[in-house]
């Protein structure tokens, strides 16, 4: 808890300003170590050295001097320039302060005695004043940053420490650097070989209809069955004009205006300015009513509700789910017959969408067959709307890759399921430049010229993906409805939990890498780390 706070070098008296934080931002953690261990070395005021530097040092000069009589010999002993640099409980003076000087001291006061309990009661002088410094660093943050909700804000601190005990504190700063040793105790290679089920191809998708689920299950899941009629579409088209452009922030929930055909005025798309928020989910148990919040956001750790936002955005993004705003743009269908479709099929599905000035729109459709894992469409889509934001840490689309891409083209006829080999995803070479559809409609299209009614779709959530393509299937596979989460809905197992506990491998390692690219890297570090065993000939 100590090597994580800051000792004070070489201050100034008049300004109190140190060297150690006009450095801080911009020096490693093993540089700030390496200071504190050093001003430890420091000699005593009362030493020969120190007592030199007063006095050749005007600035060093302590303020008492020149008023009191005391001789000039004797300044470095009745007053020691130690004591200038030397930190009590007080809290900083800042422009507008949030409440009371009492407040603000009884707040520092219970955030020392937390930390110096966490910090194992060390005892001199040098040990306090770095609690010091960390008290009053964290209350200065609070009272400048959280102003409108300071006093929920450093109560929620308190009671964060209150909670906390050493071990707990010592095992969050090892949590970064264990996470890759639990990944090797856990067994994760993604340099095996495919699963073998022991089964003939052509029974293994035989007897995938007996994972399809029914017509409930998937109403419970979210799954749109029956398009929208016209009287609710036009319902929706009466509420969108009334609502006049206004939308909430996905991100931020701030409320803002959209303009789709950009506003006459500047040209501009949105209002509202940039967008601060967490990119990540919020982690740990929901806090009861009455009860102080332990939840934290797996983009960057920090407690919930203690800031707006670890990342800025230039606009405020949307997204559409409600079936009947979504069919104004594109209304749905049901799967059509296929009669050139073998009974015996099925695909794997994967749709990843950006924020656009319609909402979220699909920017990229996957599907491989089942069971080989052989491409069938791998390509780009270009939305309806302007793109808002391409989303590109979790679809892994660009402006360069949409840009560029030409128009998507079938390469090859549908793979056999008997004839063609099984593919180790994780030993798949993505193509130099994928393909590209038109519009959305054009690439459902191309999806239904390899299924039909009773072709079978898996994925994971594949609601999502089949709302985006305006597409109503029933005959469906889903890996939230097989392997759901303990506490069940609204609560799902993510698609990497259960990839690492049901087929011991690791994706989306790359945090932005998604579809068949995401597999590739993982691959890299399952030869890297044969080839350090000495696995590798």
């Amino acid at each position: 808890m100590l090597s994580q706070t800051r000792q004070p070098l070489n201050a100034n008296p008049a300004t109190g300003i140190t060297a150690n934080k006009a450095t801080a931002v911009g020096t490693s953690g093993t540089m700030k170590y390496t200071a504190a261990v050093r001003s430890l070395k420091r000699p005593a005021s009362d030493s020969p050295g120190s007592s030199q530097t007063s006095k050749t040092d005007p600035l060093k000069r302590p303020k008492t001097t020149t008023t009191t009589p005391t001789p000039k010999a004797t300044v470095s002993t009745e007053v020691p320039a130690k004591s200038a640099v030397r930190q009590t409980l007080n809290p900083r003076l800042i422009s507008r302060a949030p409440v009371p000087h009492g407040i603000r001291l009884k707040y520092l006061e219970v955030l020392q005695t937390e930390i110096t309990r966490l910090s194992g009661n060390p005892k001199g002088e040098a040990a306090t004043q770095k609690i010091i410094e960390k008290c009053l660093d964290l209350e200065e943050e609070v009272a400048t940053k959280k102003r409108d909700i300071y006093r929920s804000a450093i109560s929620n601190l308190c009671m964060r420490y209150k909670k906390a005990t050493p071990r707990n504190i010592r095992k969050s700063y090892r949590k970064k650097w264990q996470k890759p040793l639990q990944h090797l105790l856990a067994g994760l290679d993604n340099a095996k070989l495919p699963l073998d089920t022991g089964l003939a191809k052509s029974t293994e998708v035989t007897r995938l209809r007996d994972l399809v689920a029914n017509t409930e299950v998937l109403k419970k899941h979210s799954y749109v069955l029956t398009p929208p009629t016209e009287e609710e579409i036009e319902q929706a088209r009466e509420g969108l004009a009334a609502a006049s452009g206004y939308e909430h922030c996905e991100r931020c929930n701030q409320r803002f205006q959209v303009f789709p055909g950009r506003r006459i005025s500047d040209g501009s798309l949105t209002t509202g300015g940039t967008c601060n928020y967490h990119y990540g989910r919020k982690s740990g148990l929901r806090p009861t009513p009455g009860a102080v919040s332990e939840q934290k956001w797996t983009c960057c750790s920090r407690v919930v509700g203690f800031d707006s936002g670890c990342e800025i955005a230039p606009t405020h993004v949307f997204k559409v789910s409600d079936p009947k705003r979504l069919a104004l743009t594109l209304q749905f269908t049901h799967t059509p017959k296929n009669p050139r479709i073998k009974h015996d099929r099925a695909l794997a599905l994967d749709c990843e969408m950006s924020y656009t000035s319609l909402g979220m729109e699909l920017v990229r459709l996957t599907a491989t067959a089942f069971p080989s894992g052989k491409i069938v469409i791998d390509a780009l889509v270009k939305p309806y709307g302007v793109v808002l934001d391409f989303n590109t840490r979790f679809s892994g689309v660009t402006q360069e890759m949409l840009s560029s891409a030409p128009l998507w083209k079938p390469t090859a006829a549908y793979p056999d399921a008997v004839t063609t080999d099984l593919i180790n995803p994780t030993l798949h070479t993505p193509p130099s430049q994928l393909g590209c559809f038109s519009t959305p409609e054009h690439a459902r299209r191309a999806l239904y010229n390899y299924i039909g009614p009773d072709t079978i779709l898996i994925g994971h959530a594949l609601e999502n993906d089949l709302l985006h393509l305006r597409m109503c299937h029933s005959a469906i596979v889903d890996t939230v409805v097989l392997f759901p989460h303990q506490k069940g809905l609204p609560v799902r197992n993510k698609l990497k939990y259960v990839v690492e506990k049901v087929l011991g491998r690791e994706i989306q390692v790359d945090g932005g890498i998604r579809g068949l690219r995401g597999m590739i890297r993982p691959w890299m570090r399952g030869v890297q780390r044969n080839w350090r065993g000495g696995r590798l000939g």
